[in-house]
């Protein structure tokens, strides 16, 4: 499962691997970050068994700077913790209740790019990362992806027609154009 608001290249199946050795009721996926005040931070053991939970702590509550990406794979018996006809949040109810009954929780920090958009300024940063490529995505060998499937770069682009390019396009270092460029209204 991974949050709606995540914008993320982490392999998932890496963490589903994690998951499947660890015999866990739920694996979450970790993340180290400067600031983990816009986030529940996390302790592990060694093992990477959680200890212990904190959503959104103040600077005196901070006790660790590992924070859970709203990246999991569940077991189905986490369904028994969710009450019927009620919202519930994972981070706040789910989790905590699981480990209060004793269940065994794993935390994984994860490689890739992560990025939490909940704020404007995150979601206009995920973008530009896009565009600048810093997020990758799974696909053909010597495929290379700007973020989405739809949008590739194989071989370098010679062109001598008029063509539009859209805002924030950004052509590869070999792409050459001899003629006209209009941006893209």
């Amino acid at each position: 499962m991974v949050s709606g608001d995540a914008v993320t290249d982490i392999d998932l199946t890496t963490l589903w691997r994690s998951h499947r050795a660890s015999s866990a009721a739920a694996t979450l996926g970790l993340a180290h970050v400067a600031n983990p005040l816009e986030f529940g931070i996390v302790i592990t053991t060694e093992d990477g068994a959680i200890e212990r939970f904190l959503e959104k702590p103040t600077w005196g509550q901070v006790f660790s700077d590992t924070v859970n990406t709203g990246i999991y794979v569940l077991d189905p018996r986490v369904f028994d913790y969710i009450p019927e006809g009620r919202s519930v949040d994972f981070s706040g109810d789910v989790f905590p209740a699981m480990l209060a009954a004793g269940e065994r929780l794993v935390g994984s920090v994860v490689d890739g790019y992560w990025e939490d958009v909940g704020t404007h300024e995150a979601y206009l940063a995920a973008h530009h990362d896009a565009l600048d490529r810093e997020l990758t995505e799974q696909g053909e060998p010597g495929e290379e992806h700007l973020g989405t499937p739809r949008v590739s770069h194989r071989d370098p682009v010679e062109d001598d027609h008029e063509r539009r390019i859209r805002r924030f396009a950004r052509p590869a270092a070999d792409d050459r154009v001899q003629s006209s460029l209009r941006p893209h209204p």
